[in-house]
C-alpha cells in the first residue's frame, strides 16, 4: 500500500484491489540451507501457515478498533485533538486490513455479530472496516450487519449508527435513503439519523421524517442540522416537537430553533424555563438565543429559590453583564458548595473573562472580594446593550476561535457538548448557512470542517 493511498488523519473509501498486497506467496533464493529447511514441510502448509498468521492480523486489527473507538472522545484534562494520536492508529489497523484483500474483508463482516453476547464495540469496529472499503459488494454487507445490530441490542444499534456516520463510502447516502419508507420505524430512524449526520438529508425528507407519528423518527431527524433549510417550513414542525411530552423531543426542538433564530421557539423556552427550567434544558436553551432581556429571568431566579443554579449554568450563555453582581454575590455567599463555587466562577468567566486567584496567583478556589476587585477595575469597559464571552464581544470571530481552541476538557465542561454550543451558537450568529460540524468527527475532519467554516464566515463578512 502507497503512502498516497494510505489512511492518515480523516476516513477515506479505498479500493480494496487497489491496496490489496497480494496473496501469500513464499520466494526465496535457493540454497542447501533453505532445501533442509523446507524438506519436512510442503508448501501447501507453508502458505497454509501464512494465511493462519494473516487471520491472526485481521483478529488483532478488528479488536483495536472496537478498543480504540472508546479513545476517540476527549477525557478530562485533554482537549480535543488530543484524541487525533489514536485515530491515526485506529486508521493504521484499517489499513492493514484493507491491504489484506477480500478475504480479510469477509473475516472482518463475520466477525462482527457475536452470536453469545453483545459487543458494541465489534459491531463498530467491522461496520467502520467495511464502509471504508469502496468496493458495492461490501456495502451490501455492511448494511445486513448493521439491520442486524439495530434489532438485536440498543448499544450495538447505536455502535452501528455511529460507525455508518464516519464509514466515508459514499454510496451510504443513496443506500440509506431508499430506507427512509422501509416499514420499520427503527430502520427509518437509523436512515434519518445518519443522513442527518452525514448532511444528506432534505428539506423534504427531514419534513417527512418531523411528521410521524414515531418518536424515534422525529428524534432522528431532530438531530440533523436544519439550518441550511427554510425557516418558514422548520417552524410549525419543531413548534408541534417542543409541546410533546417526550423530554429528548422538545430539548430537540429548542435547541434547531435557536439555530434558525425562531422567536417562537424561544418563547416556548422562556415559557419551559419559567416553570420547570431543568426539563428539556429549557432555561440554558433559552439563553442561546441570546436574548438579553431574558437576564430578568435569570436574576429573579439567583435572588433565591432552587432554580437559582439552573440559572447560574444559563447565565454564561447568555453573556449578559447584568448578571454579573448577582453571580458575585452568590459567590460570597457561604450556602454553597464547592460544585456550586465552580459552576458560579465558570460562569463568571464566561461572560467577563477574568479568573480569580490566590495571593500569589495561583489556581484556587477564591474569596469573593478577588473576582470583584477585578470586576471593578473593568467593568466600565463593558457596555449594558452587548453579549460578551470571555471578556470580548460575543461575534462569530470570537466563537470560531474558540472552537479551535486547545482547551482542555473538565468535568463540568466536557469538551464535545461545549463545542457542540458553541457550534450552535455560531450558526446563529451567522447571516447565512455554514458547513456542517460536529465534534464527533475524526479530529482531522472536523480541522477541515473548522477551516471550510472560518472561510465562509470571513467571506459573509467582507
Amino acid at each position: 500500500m502507497t503512502h498516497a493511498t494510505m489512511l492518515r488523519d480523516t476516513p477515506r473509501s479505498l479500493s480494496v484491489d487497489d491496496v490489496f498486497v497480494g496473496d501469500p506467496g513464499l520466494t526465496a533464493r535457493s540454497s542447501p540451507g533453505w532445501r533442509r529447511a523446507w524438506l519436512d514441510q510442503p508448501m501447501s502448509g507453508v502458505s497454509g501457515g501464512m494465511a493462519a498468521f494473516r487471520s491472526s492480523v485481521v483478529a488483532q486489527c478488528l479488536d483495536t478498533v472496537a478498543v480504540l473507538r472508546a479513545y476517540r472522545e476527549p477525557q478530562v484534562g485533554e482537549h480535543w485533538q488530543t484524541p487525533a494520536a489514536s485515530e491515526r492508529r485506529l486508521l493504521a489497523q484499517v489499513n492493514v486490513m484493507l491491504g489484506l484483500g477480500h478475504a480479510a474483508l469477509a473475516q472482518v463482516a463475520a466477525a462482527a455479530i457475536d452470536p453469545d453476547l453483545p459487543d458494541p464495540g465489534r459491531v463498530f469496529a467491522s461496520v467502520f472496516v467495511l464502509g471504508c472499503a469502496r468496493d458495492p459488494a461490501w456495502l451490501k454487507r455492511t448494511f445486513a450487519i448493521v439491520r442486524a445490530a439495530v434489532l438485536r441490542h440498543p448499544q450495538e444499534s447505536a455502535a452501528a449508527v455511529e460507525a455508518m456516520c464516519l464509514a466515508p463510502h459514499a454510496g451510504i447516502e443513496e443506500a440509506l435513503a431508499s430506507g427512509l419508507t422501509d416499514p420499520d420505524p427503527a430502520w427509518r430512524a437509523v436512515c434519518v439519523r445518519v443522513l442527518g449526520y452525514r448532511g444528506a438529508l432534505t428539506q423534504s425528507e427531514w419534513g417527512r421524517a418531523m411528521s410521524e407519528d414515531a418518536p424515534a423518527v422525529v428524534a432522528a431527524a431532530l438531530n440533523a442540522p436544519v439550518h441550511g433549510f427554510e425557516p418558514s417550513f422548520c417552524e410549525p414542525l419543531l413548534l408541534e416537537a417542543a409541546h410533546a411530552c417526550h423530554e429528548p423531543l422538545v430539548r430537540g426542538a429548542l435547541r434547531a430553533g435557536v439555530s434558525l433564530r425562531l422567536s417562537s421557539l424561544h418563547g416556548q423556552a422562556m415559557r419551559l424555563g419559567s416553570g420547570n427550567p431543568r426539563w428539556a434544558d429549557a432555561l440554558y436553551t433559552a439563553a442561546l438565543f441570546g436574548r438579553l432581556q431574558d437576564a430578568e429571568l435569570l436574576l429573579a431566579m439567583m435572588a433565591g429559590g432552587e432554580d437559582r443554579w439552573t440559572a447560574v449554568r444559563a447565565a454564561g450563555p447568555l453573556g449578559a453583564t447584568a448578571l454579573v453582581p448577582a453571580l458575585l454575590e452568590l459567590l460570597d455567599s457561604a450556602d454553597r458548595t464547592a460544585e456550586e463555587s465552580a459552576l458560579l466562577q465558570q460562569a463568571l468567566h464566561r461572560i467577563t473573562g477574568l479568573t480569580a486567584s490566590g495571593p500569589a496567583g495561583e489556581s484556587t478556589l477564591p474569596p469573593a472580594w478577588s473576582l470583584r476587585q477585578q470586576w471593578e477595575r473593568c467593568q466600565s469597559r463593558f457596555l449594558a446593550d452587548r453579549r460578551y464571552r470571555e471578556g470580548g464581544p460575543l461575534n462569530a470571530a470570537g466563537l470560531i476561535e474558540r472552537l479551535q481552541a486547545l482547551t482542555p476538557a473538565s468535568p463540568a465542561c466536557p469538551s464535545r457538548s461545549t463545542r457542540r454550543d458553541l457550534y450552535l451558537e455560531l450558526v446563529a450568529a451567522s447571516p447565512k448557512a455554514l458547513p456542517r460540524f460536529f465534534p464527533e468527527d475524526f479530529v482531522g475532519s472536523q480541522r477541515e470542517s473548522l477551516a471550510r467554516i472560518a472561510s465562509s464566515v470571513h467571506a459573509s463578512t467582507h
